[in-house]
């Protein structure tokens, strides 16, 4: 008898969509091709090109040669902490405690990190600047954050314009604000807002940017929901669904919807 193979490990499946998403550095390929060739001098990885001078390596080896290999501080060595503390102040007038203030870290994209992964909670927005370096989108998405680019010109000397800041934000915004606004008009108390009322202050939310559609009980029929109809048989408030869409995501992404009943129960109120 032949024993039968087990098809081979999709490892491709088994990453995170989060990790999965997330596009091949193009710094890294750079990296690569340069890599060895003479006469070249790479700016892809942000290194220069010399080594790194002698009384910095002499001062490596002297530690290792005292056996200074073992964990430190989490916040890195103190004597190091208040040398970047006095570098600081003197070179930018702003003080801060080296004992508490300071931490150090390998380089700035590991900064960058613990500081988006310790202020993210899932789905909040990131305002970021392009062009920029290609980790800060990355990061943002494995914080589990979203990452909303604003594109910068050579007009404008690659500066940030409020103007762009605040539309970046106002998208957002619109989404976050449909999704709380709808839930507290729910959420109100019977036979104090009508449907029409209702309807109409779902319909301002079209200043923020949402794609307001109101359907009535006509719209309704058409599309084959009668049995919403039936739930408000009997009120003086017509009955009502809005749909709200935002379509300021990605061109390869779907709308989002948010769709909440705006029907009349025999009480008056609203679900």
């Amino acid at each position: 008898m032949r024993a039968q193979l087990e098809p081979p490990m999709d490892y491709q499946s088994k990453i995170a969509d989060a990790v999965a998403a997330i596009p091949r550095s193009g710094i890294r390929d750079f990296f690569e091709l340069v890599q060895g060739r003479e006469g070249v001098i790479s700016l892809g990885v942000g290194e220069p090109d010399f080594v790194t001078p002698w009384h910095i390596r002499e001062a490596a080896i002297y530690s290792l040669e005292k056996g200074h290999t073992t964990y430190t501080s989490n916040l890195g060595l103190l004597s190091l902490r208040r040398a970047i503390g006095r570098y600081v102040e003197g070179f930018f007038g702003v003080k801060y405690n080296s004992d508490t203030d300071v931490l150090v870290t390998v380089g700035v994209s590991e900064a960058i990190d613990i500081a988006l992964r310790a202020l993210i909670n899932p789905g909040d927005e990131v305002i970021y600047h392009e062009p920029c370096y290609v980790s800060y989108s990355p990061s943002i998405a494995l914080a589990h954050g979203v990452a909303v680019p604003v594109v910068t010109t050579k007009e404008d000397g690659f500066s940030l314009k409020p103007e762009a800041v605040a539309k970046a934000a106002k998208v957002g915004m619109a989404v976050a604000e449909g999704v709380f606004f709808t839930r507290d008009l729910t959420n109100e108390p019977a036979n104090v807002l009508t449907t029409d009322d209702f309807a109409a202050r779902l319909a301002a939310m079209h200043e923020l940017g949402l794609e307001v559609e109101i359907l009535d009980e006509e719209a309704l029929v058409k599309l084959g929901m009668r049995a919403l109809l039936g739930v408000g048989q009997g009120s003086e408030s017509p009955s009502k669904v809005v749909v709200m869409q935002w379509r300021g995501g990605p061109k390869d992404q779907a709308p989002l919807a948010l769709i909440g009943k705006g029907v009349v129960f025999d009480t008056g109120g609203i679900s």
